[in-house]
């Protein structure tokens, strides 16, 4: 697969935890709590995210090429801090595994409208979503901020700060174990 990077850029695209810490740099959100993931999202390039009813109750999100730009669609009726992942998972596909992919058969059939090539149910655990969730991971709970204060205050409390679910934070906790 291609990857498209500035000639400036010295992160490596492949590293989900590297380019969300490129993303935050880039837009000046390495500090900020929570993330303000929407913003990032249309700096990335997304054209909008919107909420939606999926027919299938697994799928809690998806991205797909619509008219003029890519569009995240995020399940309505989940809670906030879910539907903040599912935002930064889909955005870490679009980083990941769409943007710099030009030449590529299957992007090509997804900027059509095929949606069954970006279509993602839950529980289906590839390399892919590995790195979304991995992504998603490190914009929402970003390493330096969960080092600052992963010890001052309690998950629970860390989450509300992050705004992502308490389950989400002690994951990611775990990953620094």
């Amino acid at each position: 697969m291609a990857i498209n990077r500035n000639t400036e850029d010295s992160w490596n695209a492949l590293d989900p935890e590297a380019l969300a810490r490129h993303v935050l740099r880039r837009h000046h959100f390495e500090e900020t709590m929570p993330v303000p993931i929407i913003d990032v999202c249309l700096a990335e390039g997304i054209r909008a995210v919107r909420q939606a009813t999926f027919r299938d109750p697994a799928v809690s999100g998806m991205i797909r090429y619509v008219g003029d730009g890519h569009v995240i669609y995020v399940r309505a009726t989940d809670p906030p801090a879910r539907q903040r992942f599912t935002i930064a998972h889909e955005l870490g596909h679009y980083l990941l595994q769409i943007r710099g992919v030009r030449d590529n058969t299957e992007l090509n059939a997804i900027e059509r409208g095929n949606v069954e090539a970006l279509y993602r149910r839950a529980g289906q655990v590839d390399d892919e979503e590995r790195a979304a969730n991995a992504f998603a991971a490190s914009l929402l709970m970003p390493a330096p901020i969960l080092r600052k204060l992963g010890d001052t205050y309690k998950p629970r409390v860390l989450a509300g700060f992050l705004a992502v679910s308490e389950e989400a934070l002690r994951i990611r906790l775990r990953s620094f174990a």
